[in-house]
């Protein structure tokens, strides 16, 4: 499928509508230019900071990362309904309602980033000494780097909310320009440190500094967008807590499923091998997870675009919108999925050198399971931008309970390896089910879907 084709988005007369299928072209051509540059960049130096730092290091450095990622899970899916209601509340001018919200939201920030930085000051000695095989030479830098690591998540997870303002009013054009100028300077900043000898501390807090950096560029962006945006104090209003947790949780469920599909094996690998497994799992797994991205960066652009369409009463877009998204997510994945499995070996003796020949077998193992769900990369974001998660969330509970049943007795048995045959088994039968639901949600039937998606013609 031609990227044109998703471009046009849908056949919509001209008029009022023709505005929404604009933004979508306007981000999904410069959301995949990003997407590209950034990628370039992120696997061009990898094998640099690698074999910089050592796999013991940087295994540490993959592990703090989880453990934030998981920590930001106490966000509880607000930004994801923030930018929901924003596209809602922007398509009807209702500018009120936005300053109430965002004003709500970033009370309710504060006081869970409080929570999450604390939770991590508070159980980093555990962590470094207790749950993970850190080597004793990188004990007290572990304890640093997590410190450093929770002011960071603080300060994201409150002024995130800026980010989310640009999401909501569909300028991903602007949010992308900036993601690319910071990514340059970052990864300038980060080879200098290295090249000059300087070890995982100093490329953490370089790090966490560019993180900052983008944050307040963010929200400087987000205000001149919206000239009406007006955050005091007063602004804060229970009833908007009520909206926003209501609607969120269902997006929180389905965070944690989503961490545990990309994050939760490298825990477990952390606790139950040497930490230098970590690293050899996440080498295989940041080229598998190439075709999931990809794809998955329409997921920015669908939800407001279908929070939009469904303020707008267009139940026929909406559908439209599942069909040519998933049909856009599979043209882009099945090449990247067939080069991968089919020449991961070679692949990973260029990109890393000798000694990843494991990282090969688990680059294979997950491709497969991040290749079906692909098929749910335009359901998914339409059933959040429409309000309608809960059969979806229930799935990622049951999805994240075979996740871990799996996983945990198939590293003890198999390795490293087994860490990876759990998570692709898993993700298989949570895409399928929830394809199949979409499917049911939406009208559309196996031959309709098959023809769509494969371009049969009558």
């Amino acid at each position: 499928m031609k990227l044109s084709e998703f471009l046009k988005f849908l056949n919509i007369n001209k008029g009022e509508d023709e505005k929404t299928s604009k933004k979508i072209i306007r981000n999904t051509i410069w959301i995949y230019a990003g997407f590209i540059f950034n990628s370039l960049i992120g696997v061009a130096i990898l094998p640099f900071i690698l074999h910089r730092l050592g796999n013991d290091a940087y295994g540490v450095f993959a592990i703090v990362g989880v453990v934030i990622t998981y920590v930001s899970l106490l966000e509880f899916g607000i930004g994801t309904s923030l930018a929901k209601f924003i596209a809602e509340y922007n398509a009807k001018n209702e500018y009120e309602k936005i300053n109430k919200t965002i004003s709500t939201a970033l009370i309710l920030y504060l006081i869970l980033g409080v929570a999450g930085c604390s939770i991590i000051l508070i159980f980093t000695d555990y962590f470094v000494t207790s749950v993970f095989n850190i080597p004793d030479n990188l004990i007290d830098v572990s304890r640093t780097v997590f410190a450093i690591s929770a002011v960071t998540f603080l300060f994201s997870l409150v002024f995130g909310v800026f980010g989310n303002i640009i999401i909501g009013l569909q300028r991903l054009d602007i949010l992308t320009k900036a993601q690319v100028a910071m990514r340059v300077f970052s990864s300038a900043a980060v080879i200098s440190i290295l090249f000059l000898g300087y070890g995982l501390l100093e490329f953490v807090i370089v790090s966490s500094l560019f993180v900052v950096i983008g944050i307040i560029i963010n929200t400087i962006i987000a205000k001149r967008l919206m000239q009406q945006l007006s955050l005091i104090p007063k602004h804060f209003d229970l009833k908007y807590v009520y909206i926003i947790t209501s609607f969120s949780f269902g997006i929180f469920i389905t965070n944690i499923a989503a961490n545990f599909a990309f994050h939760i094996d490298k825990l477990i690998i952390g606790i139950f091998l040497p930490v230098e497994y970590v690293t050899i799992y996440v080498v295989g797994s940041t080229l598998a997870l190439f075709i999931h991205r990809v794809p998955s960066n329409i997921v920015s652009v669908i939800i407001p675009a279908a929070s939009e369409l469904d303020a707008k009463n267009r139940g026929d877009a909406i559908k439209e919108l599942v069909l040519k998204g998933t049909k856009f997510a599979v043209a882009l994945s099945t090449p990247l999925f067939i080069v991968l499995f089919v020449f991961a070996h070679p692949i990973m003796n260029f990109w890393m050198g000798e000694g990843f020949e494991t990282s090969a077998y688990i680059l294979q193992i997950l491709s497969i399971g991040f290749f079906i769900n692909t098929l749910t990369h335009a359901i998914v974001p339409v059933l959040v931008g429409i309000g309608k998660i809960r059969i979806y969330t229930i799935l990622s509970i049951l999805y994240m309970i075979l996740n871990v049943g799996l996983s945990v007795p198939l590293i003890l048995k198999l390795g490293v390896s087994g860490a990876a045959i759990g998570t692709s088994i898993s993700i298989s039968i949570w895409s399928l089910a929830s394809l199949v639901y979409g499917m049911y949600l939406f009208k559309i039937s196996p031959m309709e879907f098959i023809k769509r998606i494969i371009k049969i013609k009558k």
